[in-house]
């Protein structure tokens, strides 16, 4: 392309925060789902589509996090334009709920041309654990530096050790609580990588779902009820901007109380490091002071 300064585009804001943190200032980086929206059930508008197809480079997360992108991302891949699908860099792990599907698809080939399937078996929330974010920098760095003719080099370990730095400071945090007593419900199948990293245990979710898109069931309902109260879990943790309805009821009937995640958004510093930590904050705020 013939712009001065290089384009990267990225899909949502918290993989943006990473981006930024990668290739410093010499990029302009531009993010297409709003700062707090859910990737999950955003539409790309036609503005959104000449965007992506005006990149030096699309950095998108994978494995169907944003659903209504694949057929706009496959097209540029087909195309043979550099899109970096994030979630081929990191070690996933496997959706828990009961949906999950039973194939894995081995090849990279395979995963950039996958069906949308909102019941994708990987876990694709990658992004709330500073460790597995770790894992692609220098995969990322190589596709910015092929796309912008930018050298990274130096920013490698500088990203790494920032991602470093941030896990230190969240487990410290959930250092602080009494052994054991990190156990937490979530609004979906959101918070896997994370708890997994510092210890907590996902007692239920409200949505058994990889995204807030599908809908519980009486029967889940009734049994996320009855572990909370053999867990005596006190907390619900509900991504921003998903209905409270249910978790209002399963609340109402555990005497649990209901907080906002935020899980979506990038605080107004743009730092990832503080996205962490407002998502450490918020849970350790919820169980201590229930």
């Amino acid at each position: 392309m013939s712009n001065e300064v290089p384009q990267v585009v990225v899909t949502h804001e918290v993989l943006g925060s990473i981006v930024r943190e990668v290739v410093g200032d010499g990029v302009e980086v531009t993010v297409i789902i709003p700062n707090g929206k859910d990737p999950h059930d955003y539409e790309p508008s036609a503005r959104d589509i000449a965007t992506l197809n005006a990149a030096d480079l699309v950095v998108a997360n994978g494995e169907t996090f944003e659903p209504a992108f694949s057929d706009i991302l496959n097209g540029l891949v087909t195309e043979g334009r550099q899109v970096f699908f994030a979630t081929e860099h990191v070690t996933l792990r496997a959706g828990s709920h009961e949906h999950a599907a039973e194939e894995q698809h081995s090849s990279e080939e395979d995963h950039a041309h996958e069906e949308v399937d909102e019941h994708g078996e990987n876990d694709p929330h990658f992004f709330t654990d500073p460790a597995t974010v770790s894992q692609l920098v220098p995969a990322l760095a190589r596709a910015l530096s092929d796309a912008t003719g930018l050298s990274l080099v130096a920013r490698v370990a500088d990203a790494i050790g920032a991602f470093a730095a941030i896990d230190l400071s969240v487990r410290e945090k959930f250092d602080a609580l009494p052994s054991g007593t990190c156990k937490i419900v979530t609004g979906h199948e959101s918070l896997g990588y994370f708890a997994d990293r510092y210890g907590c245990e996902v007692v239920g979710v409200v949505i058994p779902s990889l995204s807030g898109l599908a809908e519980a069931t009486a029967q889940d309902f009734a049994e996320l009820s009855s572990a909370m109260k053999a867990e005596n879990v006190t907390a619900i943790f509900v991504d921003e901007g998903t209905s409270t309805k249910v978790s209002d009821r399963i609340a109402a009937e555990t005497g649990a109380r209901v907080f906002s995640l935020p899980s979506h958004s990038v605080p107004s510093s743009g730092d990832y490091g503080d996205y962490v930590l407002a998502i450490a904050d918020t849970i350790v705020t919820g169980l201590t002071s229930t």
